[in-house]
């Protein structure tokens, strides 16, 4: 899958609004406490399960409001 967990998180705040990192955060807070992930602490070389990478690109639609090209 293209697109890595740090981009996606990224085009979320340039495409969404103010908060929508918070909303993302809640909306995959069972996921990444699974995963052991902090949204807030994700950088460029942060690696993710592909089922991970999948309801993150899940939440960001939902929050966004339109799909991520990445």
């Amino acid at each position: 899958m293209p697109g890595s967990l740090y981009q996606i998180l990224n085009w979320a705040k340039e495409n969404g609004e103010v908060e929508c990192l918070s909303r993302i955060r809640l909306k995959l807070l069972i996921h990444s406490v699974k995963e052991k992930i902090f949204i807030d602490d994700v950088g460029p070389n942060t690696n993710c399960s592909d089922e991970y990478l999948q309801e993150v690109r899940k939440a960001v639609g939902e929050v966004v409001g339109k799909n991520c090209p990445l």
